[in-house]
């Protein structure tokens, strides 16, 4: 499983907003395995180290998340509301505060199997004027998307590291964390 991008920075600019391709990875779990974690979303910064913390409530039956952003000296949060759910394969969010963002999670049981699946994540955001203003939307996009990549494969060791343990196998030596820059 490398993740796979389906278009790199070929992001197409719609006003503000930057649209990025799906990034999928191949995970050798059940799908249901790797949708209950993907959509623990305080567990996302163990995969994806810019991530500082994500903090999650329900209101009105409705999920709300709160998500801190730390990379070198820039700190953003946004609060998401998930727009769409199904049980153990889709979740689509839309933020309602700060970072403007959106995008869905699917994961797809591949066929004719049960202990593997596709995870995919489409994203688009509005890139915040002052980062527009230093560096071009191919960047931006190129930047986000090789991100995006690395964590799904964090995801994917992580996912397949859990699984093995609690299948009663040993796990694989996986290498720890990285550190947060």
């Amino acid at each position: 499983g490398r993740a796979a991008l389906s278009s790199r920075a070929t992001a197409a600019r719609m006003g503000e907003w930057v649209q990025l391709g799906s990034c999928s990875t191949r995970v050798e779990v059940p799908a249901s395995t790797a949708f209950a974690l993907i959509s623990d979303y305080p567990r996302w910064p163990e995969w994806s180290p810019w991530l500082d913390k994500v903090e999650v409530r329900s209101d009105d039956g409705a999920t709300t998340s709160r998500w801190f952003l730390r990379w070198k000296m820039v700190n953003v949060n946004w609060t998401s509301k998930n727009v769409e759910e199904r049980p153990s394969s889709l979740v689509r969010w839309e933020s309602t505060s700060g970072l403007r963002n959106g995008g869905r999670t699917l994961v797809t049981p591949e066929a004719g199997r049960v202990d593997a699946c596709t995870v995919d994540i489409s994203l688009r955001y509005q890139i915040p004027p002052l980062i527009s203003r230093v560096f071009s939307t191919e960047w931006v996009a190129g930047f986000v998307s090789k991100r995006l990549a690395a964590d799904l494969e964090r995801f994917r060791a992580i996912a397949e590291a859990e699984h093995r343990r609690t299948a009663g196998r040993p796990a694989a030596r996986a290498q720890g964390p990285r550190q947060r820059s």
